[in-house]
């Protein structure tokens, strides 16, 4: 009997259902297996950022708009508004002001709450009999002056006649001293009288720096002397203007 040879692998029909076409897709590539595990996990990686930087950004969205109400772009200008708070005010210096010089005082120029500034008057002090001395001393220096006067003219006349040899040196010693004295007369006649100019312009108190009147301590008519302690304490009342 005739044997057959076996079908070779040409001859073997394929088909899905076949034997063939089964062992066909067991033995499929490994490279496409692998492509599609890697588009697999590609895919996945995807999806998995898409949802997190979605959720990021839904995130810094609902932040900021919570945050929208609390704030405001920086600008440089001026803010409105009053701030109102309960302090007490004190100041930089205080000092209670009186008279160089003990007296009446006349004249108040001031009141409570008035601002002034440096050398303002405040109070006028009574002069008493400084103008009357003012008055005698004014004099004294005009008539001293007249003296002054004489004895220049009579030294520039004996000057002559001493060069001329008219006259001793004695004479003329005695007359050119005479001049002196007279003209010394008149430098202290009017230092005296600017003493007592000085003394008429410390009778008006002013004020030793600017500032506000907080209080004031004497009335027209009352005595104030010039005392240290009423610069620096509030309570000397009979002191301090």
């Amino acid at each position: 009997m005739p044997q057959l040879a076996p079908p070779t692998r040409e001859a073997l029909p394929v088909g899905p259902d076949t034997p063939a076409g089964q062992f066909r897709r067991l033995r499929a590539p490994r490279w496409l297996a692998r492509r599609r595990l890697w588009l697999g996990l590609g895919a996945t990686v995807l999806v998995v950022g898409g949802l997190v930087l979605w959720s990021s950004a839904r995130q810094r969205a609902t932040q900021a708009k919570a945050l929208a109400t609390y704030t405001e772009q920086a600008r440089l200008g001026s803010l409105p508004g009053v701030v109102t708070a309960s302090g007490q005010l004190e100041a930089f210096r205080r000092v209670n002001v009186s008279p160089k010089r003990q007296g009446l005082l006349v004249k108040l120029f001031v009141e409570e709450g008035n601002s002034v500034v440096a050398g303002q008057p405040l109070a006028l002090m009574d002069s008493g009999d400084l103008r009357d001395r003012i008055e005698e001393l004014q004099a004294l220096v005009r008539s001293s002056q007249q003296q002054m006067l004489r004895s220049r003219h009579e030294l520039d006349r004996n000057e002559g006649l001493y060069r001329l040899k008219a006259i001793s040196l004695n004479d003329y010693e005695r007359i050119r001293n005479t001049y002196r004295v007279d003209l010394e007369t008149v430098r202290a006649a009017q230092n005296r009288l600017d003493q007592r100019l000085i003394e008429l312009n410390e009778l008006t108190v002013r004020a030793p720096f600017s500032g506000v009147i907080t209080a004031r301590y004497a009335d027209p008519g009352a005595f104030v002397t010039p005392t240290t302690t009423a610069s620096a304490t509030a309570g000397a009342t009979s002191s301090s203007v």
